[in-house]
């Protein structure tokens, strides 16, 4: 019996250092059937087990990282686009599109001709419309109507530019000094000295600026803005001389806050957007000098001599002064001032809407839908595909301002219509972006844009962050005077 349990015990021992042996590796790893485990002993200590699905790689420091775009693995593509553009929609930039207008509601609608109240709910028709600022016409010449609208306007949750209509500093002086004494004084926005001065008026005009500005420092409010609007070329040479010195000389001598200016491309024999991306290059030039902001107006108005613009030629007009890098835009004119004013507009001298308020209450819906993104970017040139004109209009004041490439983008195929204006961007992170414009007002058109390389655009449109592209061509399908703004990424291939 001794024998048979030395025999069993030997067997025993045997079979136990044989598993042992079979079951260990050398690199300290055990060993099993199918999936493959990492146990302790890694080079810092830690216990990981390669999930399925995804790969790990070690890198320069020995330490177990994941490959993030292999830990998407086992997502769609359009799990994957999602998580991408959530992420972009995190870490963006967005704010409000300044937009305001021209002139402030009929005074047969003050409480005073009506009833208490009555002011302040055709403020509010405005700011329904989305508008979000207005400027006054004839406040200056009431002892009340400044303080009246000022009123109206912040219970409306509206801002308002004081119209100084190039009265003398000191009339001017004794408005503001009541206004700024107002209850409702958080509700101004600031100065607008003068409108449409010429050439012969600079000077005089410099000089009411200035004492507006010492007034305000005065009461502790250099903060306030003061500007004055420009005259387009069309007002003739005889007004305002050669274009681009008048814009200077406004510029050098009033340090206005904004370069405010208007034209009115749509006129009753047709409309001239050519002539005003001309007007626009030549503030863009005067903008990109002296750094001051682009503030211009647009067209909402329709008169004896101008065509009363319909949804698409707004869109149209305030995608093409963003596309400039524009950092806000009016509206001339909003209010009629009396009945039977020439111009047409959106709110009435009754206080009735009317055709006009829906188009542009619809316009301002689609532009706050862009989330202002490219509010935070700065133009740096502009690029020109399918319209000849537009592009000898802009290089008139400068070769520079026309781009023959940007962030790898050399060129776009237009498929119809009068050609398309892009907006060249970057954001003070260097990141690049394309503010892409149909310029025709009749008719739909597709763009294809080509790139020397493969790229990922975060495309902005009307319901905020609408795609996210890739590829060395894109194309857009674009509506009658539609823009859309195109953030770069990063290459596609990385």
């Amino acid at each position: 019996m001794k024998g048979f349990y030395r025999a069993m015990m030997l067997l025993l021992v045997f079979c136990l250092c044989g598993a042992v042996i079979v079951g260990c590796g050398g690199d300290g790893t055990t060993e099993t059937t199918g999936e493959e485990t990492t146990a302790a002993g890694t080079e810092d200590g830690s216990d990981v087990t390669t999930a399925p699905g995804t790969e790990t790689e070690r890198n320069t420091e020995g330490k177990t990282t994941t490959d993030t775009e292999e830990v998407t693995t086992g997502l769609s593509d359009a799990e994957i686009k999602k998580q991408k553009m959530d992420a972009i929609r995190a870490n963006t930039t967005t704010a409000i599109l300044p937009i305001g207008g021209w002139s402030t509601p009929a005074s047969a609608l003050r409480d005073h001709n009506t009833t208490a109240g009555n002011y302040a709910k055709q403020f509010q028709k405005l700011a329904d419309a989305g508008i979000g600022f207005m400027i006054t016409l004839e406040e200056w010449s009431s002892p009340t109507w400044s303080l009246e609208s000022l009123k109206a306007a912040k219970a409306a949750g509206m801002k308002l530019y004081y119209n100084a209509a190039g009265q003398e500093l000191e009339y001017t002086k004794e408005k503001l000094e009541k206004i700024l004494a107002s209850e409702d004084a958080d509700a101004f926005a600031g100065v607008y000295v003068m409108d449409e001065p010429n050439k012969d008026q600079l000077d005089g005009l410099a000089t009411l600026t200035r004492g507006i500005r010492d007034f305000l420092k005065e009461k502790g409010r250099e903060d306030i803005p003061v500007f004055s609007n420009l005259l387009p070329t069309y007002a003739g040479t005889a007004a305002t001389g050669d274009y681009l010195t008048y814009i200077r000389d406004y510029a050098q001598k009033t340090k206005p806050s904004y370069l405010l200016f208007d034209y009115y491309p749509y006129g009753k024999g047709g409309e001239n957007l050519n002539g005003m991306m001309g007007d626009l290059a030549a503030f863009r030039k005067v903008a990109n000098e002296t750094g001051i902001p682009m503030f211009p107006y647009v067209q909402s108005s329709g008169s004896n001599t101008m065509a009363e613009p319909t949804e698409n030629q707004l869109l149209a007009n305030a995608h093409i002064n963003l596309a400039f890098g524009s950092k806000g835009i009016l509206y001339f004119l909003l209010c009629e001032h009396y009945e039977g004013w020439e111009y047409t507009n959106i709110l009435k001298a009754d206080g009735k809407t009317t055709r006009q308020y829906t188009r542009v209450q619809s316009v301002n819906k689609k532009l706050q839908g862009m989330q202002g993104v490219f509010l935070s970017y700065e133009n740096q040139g502009m690029m020109v595909f399918g319209n000849d004109k537009a592009k000898a209009n802009i290089t008139k004041y400068g070769d520079e301002l026309v781009l023959e490439s940007y962030a790898g983008l050399k060129d776009a195929a237009v498929s119809k219509g009068n050609g398309v204006l892009i907006g060249c961007f970057r954001n003070q992170d260097g990141q690049e972006a394309l503010y892409v414009v149909n310029c025709d007002t009749k008719r739909n058109t597709s763009v294809t844009l080509t790139f020397d390389h493969a790229v990922e655009a975060a495309l902005w449109g009307y319901e905020g962050l609408e795609d996210l592209l890739e590829g060395e061509t894109l194309t857009l399908p674009l509506d009658r005077g539609q823009g859309v703004f195109l953030v770069l990424q990063k290459d596609a291939e990385n």
